[in-house]
């Protein structure tokens, strides 16, 4: 259910593949997070859509990703965290 929460969602493993369906670089950042990094949007393979950011450098949309979990640190506790990611596994063909 779109906007749904607690007791109406239900877990489900998912894949963890599916495609590019929107792809945000950022240059210039005034949070923590140093620039430039991209934000895409990944519809899996699954069935839902899923905002995060690339692991890697380049994609566009149309090419299929795969999950990766990536270890990165907080600088104001000294903590690590695992962040859901997504890597470009093969780029769309250009016509």
């Amino acid at each position: 259910m779109c906007g749904g929460h607690g007791s109406v969602l239900t877990r489900c493993a998912l894949s963890g593949t599916g495609r590019l369906v929107g792809v945000a670089p950022v240059h210039l950042h005034a949070g923590k997070r140093s620039a430039p990094f991209t934000v895409v949007s990944v519809e899996l393979d699954d069935g839902p859509v899923v905002r995060t950011l690339l692991d890697g450098e380049t994609a566009k949309i149309g090419d299929r990703v795969t999950s990766v979990l990536v270890s990165v640190s907080n600088p104001d506790t000294d903590e690590t965290a695992l962040d859901l990611r997504f890597q470009v596994v093969a780029s769309e063909a250009v016509a």
